[in-house]
């Protein structure tokens, strides 16, 4: 599969060289490219294109009057990031006037149309008025439409470029570029082949992550794997009784508490190997997950009946003010009964427990937290 999806990716790469002198070729193989999610295949190719092909448009080469090719052309260049004028569409108005009622007809101008009123800048009311022109007549016209054509329409209106999810987009647009009558046979060929191997090569990663806890006890010190192992098989225990309840989504709060506590850690250890002193604000946005309450507030949670909702777990994971506040009272008077350094550094602990503790009182901590001694 490997092989042939490599020989047609460079069929494709050939294909988008014999184009360049044709710039309504161009501008539909790009498109179909993009929207079949093999784009990234060919980023440097593509990039050069639409930065020669805005070159053109600044020198004044480039005349068009079909509305899917104006309309086309204009949104791979913003897509692009290129700062192309919208004044490119005032041909299709009744002067100052609405656009023309003769492209209501036109169903590919006016999707491609409505594609690129999304890539509008704030004070360009004609790609306003063309947003709702071509949403009027695309959503008139849909009930009377055959495929492959009334599926463009219904997913263009249902997913909008800029808030669709690249992938998902690219399986739909699969199903419906394999029905058209111009469609790019071997293109279309070389998109089934990529997206089933990313679509593999996704379900390894996920077979991977999901075996990420027990793989990596072999990796630990020995003295730390019994207790691994034990955290593990208690979690899994959980979640088999969660799940006859339908709650085993508590678990998932309960791994991502153990997971930021552990990079935390990991962080701590790093400051003490290589003798690296935080500043007070470094230092209290770990310590404040370190010190544990956090992760016991989860875990308190996790036993709990009906009453520990999800928007409870929400709540705890966000570190809201009570928990912020436990932690750092919590965090600071063990720092103090810690210290060994001298009466110094502990008289400098204790004013800054001070602080904290005024500003909790407060309600103010921000303020009296500036204050803290930057040698605490």
């Amino acid at each position: 599969m490997q092989q042939r999806a490599n020989q047609l990716k460079e069929e494709v790469h050939k294909m988008l060289g014999n184009v360049k002198n044709h710039p309504l070729q161009e501008i539909n193989l790009i498109d179909a490219i993009q929207r079949l999610g093999v784009a990234y295949h060919f980023e440097k190719e593509i990039t050069d294109a639409l930065l020669r092909m805005y070159n053109e448009d600044k020198e004044g080469n480039y005349e068009r009057d079909d509305l899917h090719t104006v309309a086309l052309r204009f949104r791979l260049l913003r897509q692009e990031g290129n700062c192309v004028s919208s004044d490119v569409f005032i041909k299709f108005k009744y002067g100052k006037g609405n656009f023309k009622e003769t492209l209501a007809g036109n169903i590919r101008g006016l999707v491609s149309l409505y594609k690129a009123s999304h890539f509008v800048i704030h004070g360009e009311d004609i790609l306003d008025e063309a947003n709702a022109f071509a949403t009027k007549h695309l959503k008139l016209a849909l009930p009377n439409l055959n495929s492959p054509l009334s599926s463009l329409v219904q997913l263009a209106l249902e997913l909008p470029l800029h808030k669709s999810i690249e992938r998902l987009l690219s399986r739909y647009y699969i199903s419906i570029y394999q029905e058209e009558d111009e469609r790019n046979d071997i293109l279309l060929e070389f998109a089934k082949f990529d997206f089933n191997l990313l679509q593999s090569l996704h379900q390894e990663e996920i077979r991977e992550i999901s075996m990420w806890d027990r793989s990596i006890v072999e990796q630990l010190p020995d003295v730390m794997k019994l207790h691994f192992l034990a955290l593990l098989d208690a979690i899994d225990k959980f979640e088999e009784e969660l799940a006859l309840e339908e709650k085993s989504y508590r678990i998932s709060f309960l791994k991502d508490a153990f997971k930021e506590i552990s990079k935390s850690y990991l962080i701590e250890a790093r400051w003490s190997n290589t003798g690296y002193v935080p500043t007070y604000e470094e230092y209290m946005s770990v310590a404040l997950v370190t010190c544990g309450y956090k992760l016991l507030t989860l875990i308190s949670f996790v036993g709990m009946g009906d009453i520990a909702t999800k928007e409870a777990f929400e709540w705890a994971r966000s570190m809201p003010k009570l928990i912020k506040a436990v932690s750092m009272v919590n965090r600071l008077r063990d720092d103090i009964t810690s210290n060994k350094a001298g009466k110094e550094d502990v008289a400098c602990n204790q004013e800054a427990f001070v602080n904290v503790k005024e500003a909790i009182d407060s309600g103010t901590p921000s303020a009296n937290l500036r204050e803290a001694p930057s040698t605490c």
